[in-house]
């Protein structure tokens, strides 16, 4: 007699069952092990534009014009960079924040998304506020093609957080900062920390750090910045637009 035994089906099931369990963790493993030495190749070109930056300064007195990093693999850091990295999922440019403030090229923010969202250095910049994350959506959404920007690099002059969140007066009485003369025309109001509220000895206003954009809010101020001169508009601006407080 013939004593071998066959597989039954739900045998059969159980083995498939468990290697597609196993396949998909081997899949999933591979892809978070990629996501995450993309996030490492990603702070890799961030810290070697920011020495190409700082080089640049030390030449020209100023950072890079703004355009400049949209030409992610050209030359155009030449000789401080060789090439212009680019994101190494998307292959967009990294997104540049400069500094339009005259004098301008002062400071710089440059900004990239990580894949892993868990990733410590995004807790340690403040850039983990889902809808703020490091504040500079908007600047960038048409260079590069998304809205979401948790891990940058900076000047030394600046930090790279939202100003929101940021450093400067967080309560208490407005500490105003002097402004210049007002540039160009009325600029974008993106809702920030920063507004104008009446100076007691001059005609316009004086930027303020409120803190908050909320704080602005309810400090009476209905034009709002996130850039800390606001825009260099609060010598002329409209009695509306002025902070109650």
């Amino acid at each position: 007699m013939n004593n071998k035994k066959a597989f039954t089906l739900i045998e059969l099931l159980i083995v498939i069952t468990i290697l597609a369990i196993l396949v998909i963790l081997a899949i999933w493993s591979i892809t978070t092990n990629l996501a995450k030495a993309r996030d490492g190749k990603r702070k890799s070109d961030l810290e070697r534009i920011k020495i190409a930056m700082e080089d640049y300064y030390v030449d020209k007195s100023e950072y890079p014009p703004e355009n400049l990093l949209s030409d992610c693999g050209g030359e155009g850091l030449k000789p401080y960079l060789s090439s212009i990295p680019c994101d190494p999922k998307t292959t967009l440019p990294y997104c540049y924040v400069y500094d339009s403030v005259s004098p301008v090229g002062q400071d710089f923010r440059v900004l990239a998304s990580f894949e892993n969202t868990n990733d410590d250095s995004i807790a340690k910049l403040g850039c983990d506020n889902p809808g703020v994350y490091c504040g500079y959506e908007t600047e960038c959404q048409a260079i590069v093609g998304y809205t979401k920007f948790d891990y940058g690099i900076t000047s030394s002059n600046i930090s790279i957080v939202n100003e929101n969140i940021g450093s400067g007066n967080l309560g208490g009485s407005p500490t105003p900062t002097p402004t210049s003369t007002p540039l160009g025309p009325l600029p974008s109001t993106i809702p920030g920390a920063y507004a104008c509220y009446k100076c007691p000895s001059c005609s316009g206003g004086v930027c303020n750090n409120y803190g908050t954009n909320q704080n602005a809010i309810n400090s009476g101020c209905s034009l709002t910045w996130t850039d800390s001169n606001c825009n260099n508009y609060c010598d002329s601006i409209p009695s509306y637009g002025l902070c109650s407080i």
